[in-house]
């Protein structure tokens, strides 16, 4: 399985790559990473990802204009924001512009893993 991981953070991308390298076999993951949207809509056309992780606040193409697009352009697979954003009217914003699953941060690795496991397995 292919993973794309979209977060202007390196720690932030780093956390989430070890806890699921810890939960899932090694050999099953594959990681490409982004560190804005529009990185990580040149990742989505030349890589055969399944599933996105993804912040909000990033700088150049922010996450929510990210999946507003990648849904524009047809892309079906599941997309999860993990994110520091957590106005209950923004939530609403992402559900609606196609989010699969929406996480707070800051997170923990059980909470992630509980929340993230159907996707991956």
């Amino acid at each position: 399985m292919k993973i794309l991981i979209v977060d202007d953070s390196e720690l932030a991308r780093a956390l989430l790559r070890r806890t699921l390298e810890e939960n899932v076999k090694a050999d099953a993951l594959e990681f490409v990473e982004a560190t804005n949207g529009d990185e990580a809509m040149k990742a989505l056309g030349t890589k055969d990802v399944s599933l996105v992780f993804l912040d909000w606040n990033m700088p150049v193409v922010d996450g929510l204009s990210f999946v507003r697009q990648a849904r524009a352009d047809g892309v079906r697979i599941p997309i999860i924001m993990i994110t520091a954003v957590s106005d209950e009217a923004k939530i609403y914003e992402a559900c609606q512009a196609g989010v699969t699953d929406y996480i707070e941060k800051p997170i923990r690795g059980p909470e992630l893993w509980a929340r993230i496991e159907g996707y991956v397995r």
